[in-house]
């Protein structure tokens, strides 16, 4: 009986240790990926790694702070991505934090551009998409030929950010009669779920 006990005790300590090593292989993936989005950068932008260090369950989807300010180099309106795509940019900066505002937030306004098709227009975050993960891609008109599943980036427009970054993909487009534009929703690369760097 007291083997049994002890070989029980000893299951514990060696799943409690499995965890342990499968949390720090997934912290591994998430670093080599972001080693690997360093390393791809043409266009000489410096890449600060910085984790997540809070979230408000009222605002999880629309901001939230990282464990990087001024000390670090961060300044307002910096681009935040992580290997999948654009995060948002930074709104706010403390000595050694700052707030970042996702593409989700409904202050949110990034130009950007369907790259099949080539189009252009306003990505915006919307209140009422923000809980389905989605933001609205505003004046592109009714003629163009986008469709679901067309990738989406930055444009290039505009002074903030840089042309070519991953956005997502579009999740549906619809066409008003009475308006001259298409209703696209785009769907983030990102999984602003788990965002930990």
């Amino acid at each position: 009986k007291n083997e049994n006990v002890k070989l029980k005790e000893q299951l514990k300590k060696i799943n409690s240790e499995k965890l342990v090593i499968d949390d720090i292989k997934s912290e591994n993936q998430t670093l080599k990926k972001l080693l690997d989005l360093k390393e791809k950068q043409s266009n000489n932008a410096e890449l600060i790694l910085a984790e997540v260090i809070m979230r408000s369950p009222i605002t999880w989807y629309s901001s939230f702070i990282l464990d990087k300010g001024t000390k670090d180099g961060i300044t307002p309106n910096m681009v935040v991505v992580t290997s999948e795509g654009l995060v948002g940019i930074i709104v706010e900066v403390g000595h050694n934090w700052s707030k970042v505002q996702t593409l989700l937030d409904s202050t949110f306004a990034a130009s950007s551009m369907i790259l099949r098709t080539r189009d252009i227009g306003i990505l915006k975050g919307r209140e009422e998409l923000i809980s389905k993960n989605l933001a609205e891609l505003f004046y592109i008109s009714k003629d163009s030929d986008v469709g679901v599943n067309d990738v989406v980036i930055t444009s290039g427009m505009g002074d903030v950010l840089p042309k070519g970054i991953l956005i997502g993909k579009v999740f549906s487009v619809s066409t008003d009669e009475q308006d001259l534009t298409k209703k696209i929703y785009v769907k983030p690369m990102v999984d602003f779920d788990n965002i930990e760097y």
